[in-house]
């Protein structure tokens, strides 16, 4: 039985009877191409739960709740970073976090989402001469970015030896005290939207994990360099070890190969303290010691070494209604 015209009218929110705007067929078929638009446009996320099924399906525009990092621009010389807390998490999402970049104009740019975990946490690594024997456990690192480290090794007490390559020796990174967060960071980023340029690539290691703090500084510092050419040479591990530095324990801190001129350098290294790093190193070479940075060591003449954001400085804003 056809659909009564005045309860079209109200399903399509129109005066009855309706205008002279080509009556209701054409209301309809504006409506539905507007809908299809807007699915092309937004297409359908499914969110899977651990049995497998497809427990619900979201429309990518629909508003997530998420645990969630907002990075402001705020002034040329300070940034700002909320951690943005829902009284809800949508489903699917908790193990998430959502990277919110704000510009100078303001706009909001949603730039990635990631999953966390949580792992035992890691002393700063040290120097060691072997490994020794009595581990319980033994694993092998990925090496499918190039990096160093090859086998670690698990005892009784939580602390991990590692060894690797590259003539770096072996290292020790004993067992901290309580869990720490980690997220897994994109393998790369490339967002590009108006002004704004939010770039990285890794360069020669597999050390993908940080801290979710760590990763919001670090978005900051590239919203505010604005470039295409930004390289990491590394956080950490899965595991929380970091071989061969041994000061990355958690994620805490990142690394960058120097672009290539002092300028354009000094601007990484204030972008850096701008998002809340504390411990900035540059090398002892050429004009890499007249860098800003915090120290300068001879180990660092190759990569710019970005450390220890100062978590205070970070915002938690948790919704309340």
């Amino acid at each position: 039985m056809p659909e009564p015209e005045n309860e079209k009218c109200i399903r399509l929110k129109i005066d009855c009877p309706p205008k002279k705007d080509g009556g209701l067929k054409a209301v309809e078929d504006r409506q539905r191409e507007k809908q299809d638009m807007m699915n092309r446009k937004y297409p359908k996320q499914k969110i899977i739960i651990k049995s497998g099924k497809i427990k619900k399906e979201h429309n990518i525009k629909d508003k997530i709740k998420c645990v969630a990092y907002h990075i402001y621009w705020n002034s040329e010389t300070e940034g700002k970073i909320e951690k943005h807390i829902p009284k809800q998490i949508t489903e699917g999402f908790e193990n998430k976090y959502q990277y919110i970049y704000h510009d100078k104009e303001g706009k909001e740019h949603e730039i990635c989402t990631v999953n966390w975990m949580e792992i035992i946490g890691r002393e700063k690594g040290v120097r060691v001469s072997g490994v020794p024997k009595g581990y319980i456990k033994t694993y092998k690192y990925p090496t499918s970015g190039g990096g160093d480290a090859r086998n670690g090794y698990e005892y009784e007490n939580g602390d991990i030896y590692v060894d690797g390559v590259g003539g770096y020796g072996n290292r020790k990174y004993p067992k901290q005290n309580g869990k720490v967060k980690i997220v897994r960071m994109k393998d790369s980023l490339s967002y590009a939207k108006g002004d704004v340029k939010i770039y990285y690539t890794f360069h020669g290691s597999d050390r993908r994990y940080c801290s979710p703090e760590c990763y919001a500084g670090f978005i900051g510092a590239l919203g505010e360099l604005n470039r295409t050419d930004i390289q990491s040479t590394g956080m950490c591990f899965g595991d929380g070890t970091s071989y061969p530095s041994v000061s990355h324990n958690n994620g805490r801190s990142v690394d960058t190969r120097y672009l290539s001129n002092f300028n354009d350098e000094k601007k990484k290294v204030l972008a850096f303290k701008k998002f809340f790093f504390t411990d900035i190193i540059t090398g002892t070479g050429g004009w890499y010691k007249n860098l800003p940075s915090h120290k300068h060591m001879g180990d660092h003449n190759d990569h710019l070494h970005a450390g220890v954001i100062d978590n205070k400085k970070v915002k938690t804003i948790e919704e309340v209604k």
